[in-house]
C-alpha cells in the first residue's frame, strides 16, 4: 500500500475518478499558495471556498488521468468546473476531502491486509 486517496463523482453519465498522492498534494499546495495544514484548518473551519475546491478537484483530476497514463488533453479548469456544477458544490467538497484525508493519515505501519 502507498498514501493515496481516491474518490469518484458522478458527472452527468460520466464516473469522474480524482486521486490524491504525496505529489499531488504538493502541487495543490503550489496551486493555492497554502500548505497541507493551511487547507485542512480552511475545511475544517468551513472557509475552503468554491475556487479552492475546484483547484483540489482539478489537481485530483489531474493525478488520476497520469496514474493511468491517458494521453490526449488534460483536464483544465473548466472541466473541473463542470464536474462542479454537475455534482455539486457539498459532494465534491466531501469526496476531495476524503481522498485527500485518506494521504495525510496514510501510516506504513498499519497493515489492514492482515
Amino acid at each position: 500500500m502507498t498514501a493515496t486517496g481516491r474518490g469518484y463523482l458522478a458527472a452527468g453519465e460520466d464516473k469522474i475518478e480524482i486521486l490524491f498522492t504525496n505529489r499531488a498534494l504538493a502541487q495543490a499546495e503550489t496551486q493555492l499558495g497554502k500548505t497541507v495544514l493551511q487547507i485542512v484548518s480552511d475545511a475544517s473551519g468551513d472557509n475552503l471556498g468554491i475556487g479552492d475546491v475546484t483547484r483540489l478537484l482539478l489537481v485530483g483530476m489531474q493525478a488520476a488521468r497520469h496514474d493511468k497514463k491517458e494521453r490526449g488533453t488534460p483536464p483544465s479548469m473548466k472541466d473541473a468546473f463542470s464536474v462542479m456544477d454537475q455534482g455539486g458544490f457539498a459532494e465534491v467538497r466531501r469526496v476531495v476531502l476524503e481522498a485527500r484525508a485518506a494521504v495525510r493519515s496514510y501510516d506504513p505501519n498499519q497493515n489492514t491486509e492482515e
